[in-house]
């Protein structure tokens, strides 16, 4: 009685944006990943950079070249690999930024070491079959919500299962699976702006004047026209030759 109304009171916060009906399964996989998640505690805001990039600006210059890298060595990972465990260890301490979920599946990690990869298995068996649980569900929205497009390169997705990580583990962009199925906004047009995802570090508002923004806007209109134009006809090419 108790796990029934656990299931009924699990909020699909999600799937809010479907209109159809949410099947009593997709709550099912909701309470289950609760009760089975790990680190239960659920971080706050990240306030910097976890990937060591907070000397770069947004926009800027995002990887570095190989010769400003602690390992200048980019070809061949075992090289690459060999040439790290050679370095010194890094100053500070290297996890102190990660956040807290990401520290507690570390710590259990290396708790479970020894059979990790018994553990590991055991959780993969479960997604695949909660994944099939699911998957009628994601059919049902992806028609529903998904523009033509879309579905066409995406119609595949088990949605419904994105949603329940979300739902069940209370991560915070709640609004992953709308933008997924409806469209991501990469540069919204003048007076409007891209949705907060809450999962890294507040961005300041662009100090930009209202009409160097419209500038900037037709710019990017005009450059993803040629490159989506040039992606089309690629493809065309690589369609003949198959």
């Amino acid at each position: 009685m108790a796990a029934a109304v656990f299931i009924v009171a699990t909020l699909a916060g999600a799937l809010d944006f479907y209109a159809g009906q949410i099947p009593p399964v997709y709550h099912e996989v909701v309470a289950h990943f609760k009760l089975e998640a790990v680190c239960k505690q659920h971080s706050s805001r990240p306030t910097r950079s976890t990937g060591g990039h907070d000397d770069f600006l947004v926009g800027g210059k995002l990887v570095k070249p190989v010769h400003e890298r602690r390992v200048q060595i980019a070809a061949g990972f075992e090289a690459h690999f060999n040439a790290a465990l050679l370095l010194p260890p890094m100053d500070g301490d290297p996890i102190a930024n990660l956040r807290d979920d990401v520290k507690c599946a570390a710590r259990f990690t290396l708790a479970n070491r020894v059979n990790a990869r018994e553990l590991r298995a055991l959780s993969a068996l479960k997604h695949r079959s909660y994944a099939k649980m699911l998957r009628s569900c994601s059919n049902n929205v992806n028609r529903a919500e998904m523009p033509p497009h879309v579905y066409y390169i995406a119609g595949a997705t088990n949605t419904c299962l994105m949603a329940a990580w979300i739902d069940g583990f209370s991560l915070r962009d709640v609004a992953f699976v709308q933008e997924f199925c409806h469209g991501f906004i990469v540069a919204p047009p003048p007076g409007e702006f891209i949705p907060d995802s809450l999962s890294f570090k507040a961005v300041p508002p662009s100090v930009k004047s209202k009409r160097a923004r419209k500038r900037a806007w037709h710019a990017f209109q005009d450059s993803s026209y040629d490159w989506a134009m040039h992606v089309y006809h690629a493809t065309a090419i690589s369609v003949v030759e198959l």
